[in-house]
């Protein structure tokens, strides 16, 4: 009988049904403006709000399956920590796996999870954060010594400049590994 049970699980999680737009970018939107550090802890660091974000997609990729949901979301909220503006990287990995192969890929997304984490936490505090916010964090002081304030906004415009230019490249790449997902699905 279980096994009856679980053939009709993964029949039904083959039946498989493309993201819409939409709620992709409701995913990107909940983490760019309302998730990266706003639910930071010390025992789950970035889960939460990586489950805050992921919520529409994985209510989307099973509704027909409440047990699949209850497994995605306890997968979600699995430890994770990474720099908040390369985070969505993996948010696009995970969406495109579980896209494509539903409850069956939790502990490959686990895995992702996993091994992107560390990696996209040292290139993107290194390269869109310090890097940028030490040297026109410079600038903005030795201004703002000589009494201008310029200096202060072009460090804040450069700053919120960096995080919105990488949001393209969130879209792209989530597209962009859907359509792999999709292509080695097939092959």
């Amino acid at each position: 009988m279980s096994d009856q049970k679980q053939n009709l699980t993964n029949a039904e999680m083959r039946q498989v049904e493309k993201l819409p737009s939409n709620i992709k970018r409701r995913v990107l939107t909940r983490f760019v403006f309302g998730g990266a550090t706003g639910s930071l802890n010390y025992e789950k660091m970035m889960a939460l709000a990586y489950c805050y974000s992921v919520l529409p997609a994985m209510k989307f990729l099973y509704r027909q399956n409440p047990d699949g949901l209850q497994k995605a979301l306890q997968t979600q909220l699995a430890f994770f920590n990474t720099n908040g503006i390369m985070a969505p990287f993996v948010i696009g990995a995970d969406l495109a796996i579980e896209e494509s192969q539903g409850v069956n890929s939790l502990p490959t997304v686990t895995g992702i999870k996993t091994s992107l984490m560390g990696p996209l936490a040292g290139i993107g505090d290194t390269l869109l954060l310090s890097t940028p916010g030490a040297i026109f964090g410079g600038i903005a002081a030795s201004m703002a010594v000589k009494g201008n304030p310029v200096g202060v906004i072009l460090w804040l415009v450069v700053m919120v400049a960096i995080k919105c230019l990488v949001i393209p490249l969130y879209k792209r790449d989530i597209i962009r590994a859907l359509n792999l997902s999709r292509h080695c699905e097939t092959s």
